[in-house]
């Protein structure tokens, strides 16, 4: 195993792999990933879990939904995160984790049919297979995969409950796709547990 040193005072460190270690001489607080790259606690490293976060390209929270006739299902809202497109494949979030599958079939901005619809852009997004009551206001929309499991390790594992909850907040939110609330709810409930 390789030797670490404490970057503030020199001495010896113990630590184990994929956790937080405290330099017993200065209380200096570091994080090894599971990798073995060593770094400060309050600093982000440059590892990210692969298949947690990185396959999530699109989120959007729900605003409205509705139904047209002859057109189908329409929700409306912000894009939060990434970039959506016309024949996209993209999965419901129920508020109770529940999950339904969905294509868009039309992407509109102030009644300007479009290709696509990016971060920050108020759109219109056209659902197929879905009714109106199986969405309300406050669901999200994703495009890809997320591994729920991967997520929680991750900020279990990296983030200290004291002054990187923020951090790991929005971490999950942006890995999950769900509001401020019920990802401060979940992250507490994974700090509960350490």
């Amino acid at each position: 195993m390789q030797a670490y040193k404490c970057k503030m005072c020199g001495a010896g460190l113990d630590p184990v792999l994929g956790g937080i270690c405290t330099c017993e001489y200065c209380d200096t607080k570091y994080y090894v990933s599971k990798s073995g790259n060593i770094g400060l606690a309050g600093e982000f490293c440059n590892e990210r879990p692969q298949s947690a976060i990185s396959q999530i390209s699109f989120s959007i929270k729900v605003d409205d939904v509705f139904m047209i006739t002859g057109r189908g299902v329409v929700i409306t809202g912000e894009v939060a995160y990434g970039r959506v497109s016309v024949g996209d494949s993209v999965k419901i979030i129920k508020s109770r984790g529940q999950r339904i599958e969905s294509t868009v079939t039309a992407v509109e901005k102030f009644r300007r049919l479009l290709d696509s619809a990016e971060q920050g852009d108020n759109v219109g997004i056209f659902l197929s297979g879905v009714t109106k009551a199986q969405i309300e206001r406050g669901d999200y929309v994703i495009k890809g995969e997320l591994d729920l499991v991967t997520v929680k390790e991750y900020i279990a594992g990296r983030y200290l409950p004291t002054n990187e909850k923020v951090l790991a907040i929005d971490f999950y939110r942006k890995a999950t796709g769900l509001g401020l609330k019920e990802a401060k709810e979940a992250v507490d409930g994974i700090f509960a547990k350490r």
